[in-house]
Formats: structure tokens, C-alpha cells, sequence
């Protein structure tokens, strides 16, 4: 789902809100999101899940280009642990037999 599709879809549960209110709610929300994980909060949305910040010590790979070995830097990534009324929706729909 793009974002032009969950502000239309939200529109459309929401007939009272404009589509430019939908859309700049949708806007703060998910710079909201950015921003709490920009600074190392995590965030957790009821009944959806939780988006934590996981980090990554620096360690030695091999260059798959040459097979020399290299650094590879730490790094910080997101990862989002779903609740699990969204794990049984997606159960429900026959997902993970796809």
C-alpha cells in the first residue's frame, strides 16, 4: 500500500475529514514515527505493533567483488515486531501459506 492509498482509504472511513485533513494527519503521524526513531525511541502502536531500534557492532565481511576481507561500520536499523492481533489477521487470510 502506497501512501496515496492509506490516505484514500482512511478518507473513505472517515467521510466527515477532507482529503487535506487525512492527508496532513497521515503527514504528522508518520514524521512523528520518524522522528521518535531518528532519536532512538521506539514506538508502539496498539494493536499494530512495536518498531524498536536494534544496532549493529562494527565487524569484518568479505568484499563479495573480490573476496578481500573489509569493515563493515555499525549500523542502526528498525525493526518491527508485529502485534498479535495483526499475526492472527494475516493467519486468518491463508498469507503465510503463499
Amino acid at each position: 500500500m502506497t501512501r496515496t492509498e492509506l490516505i484514500v482509504r482512511t478518507q473513505q472511513r472517515l467521510p466527515e475529514m477532507s482529503l487535506q485533513q487525512v492527508s496532513d494527519c497521515c503527514s504528522a503521524l508518520l514524521e512523528s514515527l520518524a522522528d521518535a526513531l531518528a532519536n532512538g525511541h521506539g514506538v508502539t502502536l496498539p494493536r499494530v505493533g512495536e518498531f524498536i531500534i536494534k544496532r549493529h557492532k562494527a565487524r569484518v565481511g568479505s568484499d563479495p567483488r573480490n573476496g578481500r576481507e573489509r569493515t563493515i561500520p555499525s549500523c542502526a536499523v528498525v525493526q518491527f515486531y508485529p502485534h498479535q492481533s495483526v499475526k492472527d489477521r494475516l493467519n486468518s487470510k491463508g498469507i503465510a501459506d503463499t
